[in-house]
């Protein structure tokens, strides 16, 4: 099993307190978070009003990249487990049942959820986000996925 520390994880807390109490965002109301960038939604892209820009963004168990969370997800993530194929940007992305640990379990979570109709990887899936559970993972890097794309 490999376990990566990461040397942010305090940074984790501060920036799940933000988004979950909206601290410092011009229009905060009771406690329920604020749209600081006025997209019409409460999310990680908030942050970015509140000067925090080395924030990095993935979807959980898009172990790859790649923007989808499907079979080769399972395959990259066995490979770095017991193979090592290479570093991924963001180990955080290869906990898919956000457990706090890269293991076995989160390639069967993934082909649980993929085939069988088991659940969704907990947030942030489906959307490109923070992690905001307390763990000692890291992400180094935004995904690619989850960049802005240039209009």
């Amino acid at each position: 099993m490999k376990i990566r520390k990461n040397a942010n994880a305090g940074m984790k807390l501060i920036l799940s307190t933000v988004v979950a109490l909206g601290v410092g965002c011009p229009s905060f109301v009771g406690g329920q978070g604020a749209d600081c960038n006025g997209d019409g939604a409460v999310d990680v892209s908030d942050l970015l009003c509140q000067g925090l820009t080395d924030v990095a963004t993935f979807v959980r168990g898009d172990s790859n990249g790649d923007g989808a969370v499907d079979l080769s997800d399972v395959v990259f993530t066995l490979g770095w487990l017991f193979q090592s194929t290479g570093e991924p940007g963001c180990v955080d992305a290869l906990d898919a049942n956000d457990d706090g640990g890269v293991d076995i379990s989160d390639p069967i979570y993934v082909l649980t959820f993929r085939f069988t109709g088991g659940n969704p990887p907990p947030p942030p899936y489906a959307s490109c986000g923070i992690d905001t559970t307390g763990d000692s993972l890291d992400c180094a890097a935004t995904q690619a996925a989850c960049l802005p794309t240039s209009t």
